[in-house]
């Protein structure tokens, strides 16, 4: 092998590795923008990332990097989407769980988050299902005694409220017309 070949090699070897470092910094720098507009779970974010057509060496050296700042953290992540959901879109336990998981949350990060949320603002989820549902039924004032149940019944059920728990509150604040 002649120098000049020596040399041709090195260089692509540099080439090599300084394309590698580019595009390990593309996928931080997309890695950063994407959790600059929301917080995402390590699943959503390497998702959004191979989407964005980035290489799985490059996602997962911007993702553990993105780790070690703290920009990532599942648990957070988790116990921060359970307080907006509780505040702004109230849902059952089983619905949230599912919304995690699908998310990439583990099933013990997404119990803990759930615990923690629940706790922080004091109340359960019995106290949540009648809020919402005191809230859907002024809604359905103008409705029909039997079609207003079974829009409640069905909103709180997509919500993710358990059966049981959901004729219980309907029966409560919809009470069955009296049959002549």
């Amino acid at each position: 092998v002649s120098a000049e070949d020596a040399d041709e090699a090195l260089d692509e070897e540099e080439l090599e590795a300084l394309g590698a470092e580019i595009a390990g910094a593309e996928a931080l720098n997309a890695a950063l923008a994407c959790l600059a507009y929301r917080p995402r779970s390590r699943v959503e974010l390497q998702r959004h990332l191979r989407r964005k057509g980035h290489a799985e060496e490059p996602v997962q050296t911007a993702i553990g990097r993105c780790e070690r700042l703290g920009y990532i953290d599942d648990r957070a992540f988790a116990v921060s989407f359970v307080r907006d959901r509780i505040r702004f879109r109230p849902s059952g336990r089983r619905r949230l769980l599912s919304e995690l998981r699908a998310r990439g949350v583990s099933a013990e990060d997404a119990d803990e988050a759930l615990d923690e949320a629940f706790r922080e603002f004091g109340f359960s989820e019995q106290d949540l299902l009648r809020q919402s549902a005191t809230r859907r039924v002024r809604a359905l004032q103008s409705v029909e005694r039997t079609a207003a149940r079974r829009r409640l019944s069905g909103y709180l059920l997509r919500r993710g409220f358990a059966g049981a728990d959901v004729r219980s509150i309907v029966d409560e604040l919809l009470p069955e017309p009296e049959r002549p």
